[in-house]
């Protein structure tokens, strides 16, 4: 489907191929990191020709998370079992996860802080998660299980809203100057594909719409 829209643009300009040839010279670099997706208070490696991968802490242990909390799957919400912490300070029966403005919710087991979707999948699954977990609505807040996938890196950083400074009211789609087209681009496993220019932006988010199904399947935002 995407070959069709290609119809739409002006591929065979030579201004195109010149503009082409340069952004994806630029873009051969190492791709930036989504740091939408960086938790809080964790710690950033970055491999040499490899993205930013986080750590995290699993020392906690199956047992010893089923017997200090109370996991509810439909309300996301962590309740305290028993009393533990320094001095009895968190106390059976209240909430124990704590929520940052704008930021995960967390919860302090034995002196460590764990982040609550972690939790909330090591809880229902018995196992820690292998790389990340992606909210689908995008709540970083909303830990019901319903709203929890697994998920890499790279597919969490596709369930994104477009960027703040966003022109064109479409992700993916932007104003080129040299060509004076609408500019349709995904980024896939750190490389970015050019879908075409077109002459209205419409046109140019049915390109970017159409590729993101494609690419990003369930992981697809296009919002």
């Amino acid at each position: 489907m995407v070959s069709s829209i290609w119809k739409g643009g002006i591929a065979d300009d030579q201004r195109l191929y010149q503009w082409q040839s340069s952004w994806m010279s630029y873009n051969s670099e190492r791709a930036k990191v989504c740091y939408h997706n960086r938790p809080p208070g964790h710690h950033l490696t970055c491999p040499k020709g490899s993205a930013m991968t986080f750590k995290h802490n699993t020392s906690l242990t199956y047992d010893r998370l089923r017997e200090v909390l109370i996991y509810y799957p439909n309300s996301g919400e962590f309740i305290r079992k028993i009393t533990t912490g320094r001095h009895d300070r968190w106390k059976a029966g209240t909430i124990a996860a704590h929520k940052p403005k704008d930021d995960y919710p967390s919860v302090s087991i034995d002196g460590i802080s764990y982040l609550a979707h972690r939790l909330a999948w090591f809880y229902m699954t018995g196992k820690w998660p292998k790389e990340e977990i992606d909210h689908r609505d995008l709540d970083r807040a909303n830990n019901r299980w319903s709203n929890l996938r697994e998920a890499t890196h790279a597919e969490n950083c596709r369930n994104v809203l477009k960027r703040k400074n966003n022109k064109s009211g479409f992700k993916g789609v932007n104003w080129c100057k040299q060509v004076k087209k609408w500019v349709a681009k995904i980024r896939v496993n750190n490389k970015r594909i050019f879908l075409g220019a077109f002459s209205n932006k419409e046109e140019a988010a049915a390109a970017y719409e159409c590729a993101s199904k494609k690419y990003y399947g369930e992981f697809s935002r296009t919002s």
